[in-house]
């Protein structure tokens, strides 16, 4: 049997190829479908996006946040302070974004208007690609 050389992936933000991805499906976000249940108490998980749970992300040892709740569409200053974090502690994060999920839908998607949304937030550290779906199947 000949001997071969693995291929590495190499995601300089988070190492390089001497460092495995390790990701973590959920990233922190408030959970804003629960407003009604919290409505006069104190919601436990509105305050996640934070200094705290991001550094306590990095030290378990993940270092890429594969999908998180906090939706550039609907929820734009908590997206963009889990980008500064991530990138802060040197977390890749995959991008939601709602909007990008609905040009996915559209086989007549305006490419640069796509581009001009990616441009937004392309250019946080942190930013290592999007997530437009998940267990993509056929129409057969």
């Amino acid at each position: 049997m000949e001997r071969k050389v693995a291929t590495t992936v190499n995601i300089e933000f988070i190492g390089g190829k001497d460092v495995m991805p390790i990701e973590a499906y959920w990233g922190p976000y408030p959970h804003h479908w629960m407003e009604e249940d919290y409505k006069g108490k104190e919601d436990p998980y509105a305050e996640m996006i934070n200094d705290e749970y991001f550094k306590m992300i990095k030290e378990c040892g993940i270092n890429i946040i594969e999908h998180s709740h906090t939706d550039y569409t609907r929820y734009p200053e908590e997206f963009r302070k889990s980008l500064e974090l991530a990138s802060k502690y040197g977390i890749g994060y995959i991008v939601l974004d709602e909007q990008l999920v609905k040009y996915s839908k559209d086989e007549n998607a305006d490419l640069d208007k796509i581009a001009e949304r990616v441009a937004e937030y392309k250019d946080y550290p942190a930013y290592m690609a999007l997530y437009v779906v998940d267990e993509p199947k056929s129409k057969t």
